[in-house]
């Protein structure tokens, strides 16, 4: 969907060889969560399952007969003649047996793409160079469509653009880049790669406007582009508007709330009033928070203090006189005030006013001692159960990884982990003479093989054979078994108490330099 807020954002000095440019952005959603609602699920059974749920929805929309004319003959515009011509005849016989609501025309169209032959092999396939870049005319989707069958995004875009259109269904072009939340550290930060660009199509739901539609099929030979080596921080907004006050009253159903305000800070400059002004706010992209972090807007009641934030450039651009007032400035807001967060503020007991206006304040030494007692204990035994955790972490990310670079790395980070953790450590050797020269003489685990087959994935072009696959695909489960064999369990519990190996292990460059080569690898 299309933004409606974009505030560019400063990048740090230090961030600036590896960031362009950032920008904070507001965007609506559909109630039916439209960010593909119709894709290509791959057999993954619960994707089919949430899609469907969708669609069952959407088929209470049976026609285009309440939209009006003008925006229905624009969106579904179409030349004649030549190519589109056949173009049309083709979307004729896909949606033959559909039906006639939208929605089983569109998944109609959805099945023709990925259709699959006698042979069980499919029909279309993707194509990083099927032809001249960009938006294909009719002759080339004609022949991609009916001959090649190969093309990459921008062909299956223009072909469905094409086949929905004469259906009679609204439908439009839409381009940008495949997002994946990959800051660590601050959620909501994505980076674009140019391998992430890409083309589908948009139909439009009377209700629920524009949902995405995307008939690319899935390319064996694409790559998840990396996650960076660094995260920059967050840059804090600036807080045009605050406001201090109490709660009138709600309507959920508009997202407004009124509220009594005795104090402002504004551009941050201090405005107060001896009589409570009742102002309209609007709370429908605004943040509810509480000392516990997020809430819903079911805390918000007539009676509660609040303090209301806006970072709207709205208060931005209004200029300040040098005899400003309250009540010259209150004139110049907008109705309703847009608000970004609501900070609620608890009440303070009446006892502990008391308390804090006699200055008798009772501290609680027994409690506080205890409270410390309990957090040094549970900071000792987090202490103690960090090698553990780091080493599962590793095993779990290797046994949930469908990339086989992926599993590949996290095996190899896990082998090492744990072998250094019970005092075999890799200092001035490659990993494989490591594993050559001391791990396998001495446990037999396999670990020499595994070394190879994992560079060989690394450094060479040449594909892995079936064999070699299955070698990087076992090898965990099978080293962790035999060193459960060959090492005592109270040596091995031992072992993973010596906190400072742990650290050693992250620290050490010659032990972590096959790791940063792998890094590397990945980010090219």
């Amino acid at each position: 969907s299309t933004a409606y807020f974009v505030q560019p954002i400063s990048v740090p000095a230090e961030n600036k060889d590896h960031y362009k440019s950032a920008y904070r952005v507001k965007m609506m959603v559909s109630d039916l969560n439209s960010a593909y609602f119709v894709y290509n699920p791959a057999g993954d059974f619960s994707l089919e399952l949430f899609q469907e749920q969708r669609f069952t929805a959407l088929r209470m929309i049976e026609d285009y007969s309440d939209v009006p004319s003008e925006f229905l003959d624009y969106y579904t515009e179409m030349p004649k003649g030549g190519g589109f011509d056949s173009l049309r005849l083709l979307a004729l016989k896909i949606a033959d047996t559909a039906g006639s609501a939208p929605i089983n025309k569109i998944l109609a169209i959805r099945n023709f793409f990925t259709a699959v032959d006698s042979s069980g092999n499919p029909t279309f396939r993707y194509s990083d160079n099927p032809g001249i870049p960009g938006i294909p005319g009719a002759n080339r989707l004609s022949h991609f469509l009916f001959e090649s069958k190969k093309g990459y995004c921008a062909y299956y875009a223009g072909a469905t653009l094409f086949l929905l259109r004469a259906l009679g269904i609204p439908s439009r072009i839409a381009t940008g880049f495949l997002t994946v939340d990959r800051s660590n550290k601050n959620p909501g930060w994505y980076w674009f790669y140019e391998d992430q660009a890409h083309a589908w199509v948009q139909v439009w739901f009377p209700g629920y406007g524009w949902l995405d539609f995307d008939t690319t099929v899935p390319s064996s030979e694409t790559q998840e582009a990396p996650q960076p080596d660094q995260t920059p921080p967050l840059t804090s907004q600036t807080a045009w508007f605050v406001a201090n006050g109490t709660i009138l009253s709600t309507d959920k159903e508009k997202a407004r709330l009124r509220m009594n305000i005795t104090d402002v800070l504004f551009k941050d400059l201090s405005f107060k009033t001896a009589t409570p002004y009742a102002y309209e706010l609007d709370i429908s992209m605004a943040k509810i928070l509480k000392d516990t972090g997020m809430v819903t807007t079911d805390l918000l009641k007539p009676g509660v203090k609040i303090v209301a934030v806006s970072f709207s450039d709205i208060f931005k651009e209004i200029n300040l006189d040098k005899n400003e007032t309250w009540e010259t400035l209150q004139k110049k807001w907008p109705t309703p005030l847009p608000i970004d967060e609501i900070k609620i503020i608890d009440p303070v007991p009446e006892e502990k006013v008391n308390e804090i206006q006699t200055g008798k304040l009772s501290i609680p030494w027994i409690k506080i001692a205890i409270g410390c007692g309990i957090a040094l204990l549970i900071a000792t035994v987090i202490a103690l159960l960090i090698p553990i955790i780091i080493f599962k972490w590793f095993v779990f990310k290797s046994s949930h990884s469908e990339n086989i670079y992926r599993k590949t790395y996290y095996s190899y980070m896990a082998s090492m982990f744990y072998l250094h953790q019970l005092g075999k450590k890799r200092f001035g050797q490659t990993p494989l003479q490591f594993a050559e020269k001391e791990i396998d003489p001495m446990w037999g685990t396999g670990l020499g093989k595994f070394i190879s087959t994992y560079e060989k994935l690394k450094y060479s072009k040449s594909p892995l054979s079936k064999a070699e696959i299955n070698t990087l695909s076992i090898h965990l489960p099978e080293f962790i078994k035999t060193i459960k064999s060959k090492i005592p369990l109270s040596q091995r519990i031992k072992s993973f108490l010596k906190i400072n190996n742990t650290i050693e292990f992250f620290t050490r460059p010659n032990i972590l330099g096959s790791t940063k080569s792998m890094e590397i690898w990945k980010t090219t």
